[in-house]
């Protein structure tokens, strides 16, 4: 299973924000500070970010500045999302979303659309996805963002991957790639280098996917960004076993893995895990690959993401069945088909296609204005 990424905080100087911190007066910079801590330590010590998130909600509760209250919740919501709190992160960004509204703030709206969107995609829920990301997409064209249009555009492409319609994946891909490159952007860049990738490996062209997969690890490197280079490294051993060279592809996702786990970035390690279990099929280890299917089931069911339970119940049901142990081959059989249903049932296919043409309709009658 490749590992597919969207845009999150970068790393910043943490040690300079704390002591500026501890010089602050007013409660609008604490808060801002707070927020900047936490969102650098989102990718890499989540809780502890958390912690710097939480302080950040406490103070601006007690202000009557409606800008530090949203920018709390939206910074919280995305620790919660990294985290696999997902519940918790839409009732947080939903309140930033409230307090944007109310202010008519467009790019503070698309920017929220689009993370709402990400949570929504995590938990399985294809529709309500759609939905965020095409508001996010048709703000960003009516104040030409292309930035934010970018995100959308990429975030879209995400979507449709998970909905294995990859010629609409490779589409809004490379729309956002057109964007990036022209801005310069390298965290968008590489994003949209390693999804292009994917496509590639997916459709047999392991060449090419290679080219793009060594590209983004060269951005990443270059910035520095550890979870980013475990994305890079999950992609690599997904190659390594294609071209069945099973002992590679088990040291690249272990080695994602303990970065992952160092995160405690909960969502990135299924990949892993999952991955792992795989290979441990391919190797003939049967009870290695339960253990790892088990771990990543565990921690799908921990952060509520239906498209992972129902992932790994398909894995241990072929795990089992060829165990000759059909007993839990069938109720993990059972399983898969609760969640397949429920995440890729035909109506809500139909819903997304109705909101896709209802959007693409909108859109082409901005640009004639």
């Amino acid at each position: 299973m490749f590992n597919v990424h969207f845009s999150f905080a970068q790393q910043s100087k943490v040690n300079s924000l704390k002591a500026e911190l501890a010089k602050a007066t007013e409660d609008t910079t604490k808060v801002t500070l707070l927020n900047k801590i936490a969102l650098a330590f989102a990718d890499t010590a989540p809780q502890k970010a958390l912690q710097f998130a939480e302080q950040a909600l406490h103070i601006s509760s007690t202000m009557n500045n409606s800008h530090s209250k949203a920018s709390a919740y939206d910074v919280a919501g995305n620790i919660h999302d990294n985290i696999g709190n997902y519940e918790i992160a839409l009732e947080l960004y939903n309140k930033a979303l409230n307090i944007y509204e109310s202010e008519s703030a467009d790019k503070k709206i698309a920017s929220t659309c689009n993370q709402i969107g990400v949570v929504y995609k995590n938990m399985g829920r294809y529709k309500d996805a759609f939905e965020h990301y095409f508001r996010a997409m048709k703000i960003s064209i009516q104040n030409n963002d292309r930035q934010m249009l970018a995100n959308s555009y990429s975030n879209i492409g995400v979507a449709y991957y998970y909905r294995k319609d990859y010629k609409n994946a490779l589409k809004y891909y490379e729309l956002a790639l057109e964007i990036n490159k022209a801005s310069g952007h390298k965290n968008g860049i590489a994003k949209n280098y390693n999804n292009i990738g994917i496509i590639h490996a997916l459709q047999g062209n392991t060449g090419e996917a290679l080219e793009y997969f060594n590209k983004t690890l060269k951005i990443r490197e270059e910035t520095g960004d550890l979870l980013e280079i475990a994305t890079c490294y999950n992609n690599f051993a997904e190659i390594f076993t294609l071209e069945n060279n099973y002992d590679k592809a088990m040291e690249y996702q272990q080695k994602a893995l303990s970065i992952q786990q160092q995160a405690g970035n909960k969502h990135e390690m299924i990949y892993s895990l999952i991955g792992l279990g795989d290979l441990c099929i391919q190797k003939g280890t049967y009870s290695n690959a339960l253990q790892y299917y088990n771990d990543g089931l565990h921690i799908a069911r921990e952060i509520n993401a239906a498209d992972f339970q129902k992932n790994a119940h398909k894995k241990l049901s072929d795990a089992y069945e060829a165990m000759s142990d059909y007993k839990n081959a069938f109720t993990h059989s059972s399983q898969y088909s609760q969640f397949k249903d429920s995440i890729f049932s035909e109506a809500k296919s139909k819903k997304i296609g109705k909101l896709e043409a209802k959007h693409e309709y909108e859109i082409a009658e901005i640009y004639r204005e």
